[in-house]
């Protein structure tokens, strides 16, 4: 079952959601570093924690950033004290042009979604030619897909192998990938906030260099192929009926007998 924005809003709103926040944030980072200027910036699922960190669109940020959330999900105002640039949609069919943005973010959105290659196709679509995606999703080894307390307790997990499958169905080619949240959810210190608890860093070391596979989520980056639609298939013989029209015989012509 979804967690519906409601209940998003309140795990972020707590210590351990402003330490996911933060994890996932330097992930997005690290993969696209902190120059998007001039770029268009999408996300959608519940993708607001971290849009909200990302530099403030116009001047030296993205020349725009708007946030799109699933219909059974439900959506919240965002930005708190701006013009709304968020709003309720089906994953499959964006109110977008198409190439529309360059960078899309997806959180809390393939694990809960009913069709996610659908959803995968429908991004390709609105992606521009060099566009960008990064879908972060709850690693099916990890132990934040076991626990509920979490959103990544909820939904359908995925492993690596099954990420780019699905990335590769929705014509979208895996660039990097690798893992974040390695410290158990129950660890955290309210007491710290956004940054977590003292040995957070600590765990995040140790576990990306002694157990890579096992962090909570799997943060995977992917290109758009515009290739992908340019193969042709070769000419196949198609059988049709031939109709031929049924004319009507020339009625006999009967002697006429006279009587002398």
């Amino acid at each position: 079952m979804r967690p519906d924005a409601i209940d998003l809003r309140g795990f972020y709103g707590t210590a351990l959601g402003q330490f996911v926040a933060h994890r996932l944030t330097r992930s997005v980072t690290n993969l696209w570093g902190d120059d998007l200027r001039g770029m268009r910036v999408g996300g959608y699922g519940y993708a607001t924690p971290l849009l909200d960190q990302l530099p403030a669109a116009g001047g030296d940020g993205p020349e725009r950033v708007l946030s799109f959330a699933p219909a059974r999900q439900g959506v919240v105002r965002w930005p708190q004290r701006r013009h709304q640039r968020v709003a309720l949609v089906h994953g499959d069919m964006m109110p977008l042009p198409d190439g529309a943005l360059d960078r899309v973010i997806l959180l809390h959105a393939l694990e809960g979604s009913h069709d996610p290659a659908a959803l995968l196709q429908e991004m390709w679509r609105v992606l521009s030619p060099t566009g960008k995606l990064i879908a972060i999703t709850p690693n099916r080894l990890g132990l934040w897909a076991r626990m509920e307390a979490t959103p990544f307790g909820h939904g359908r997990p995925f492993s690596e192998l099954q990420l780019q499958k699905l990335m590769r169905d929705g014509l979208l080619q895996p660039e990097q990938w690798g893992h974040a949240l390695f410290m158990p959810p129950m660890f955290v210190n309210p007491a710290r906030g956004a940054k977590g608890p003292l040995a957070a860093p600590v765990w995040e070391q140790l576990g990306k260099r002694f157990w890579p596979g096992f962090g909570g989520v799997i943060v995977m980056e992917a290109s758009k192929q515009v290739h992908a639609l340019t193969t042709t298939r070769a000419p196949q013989r198609v059988r049709t009926r031939r109709l031929i029209p049924v004319m009507p015989e020339p009625a006999r012509q009967v002697p006429r007998i006279t009587k002398d």
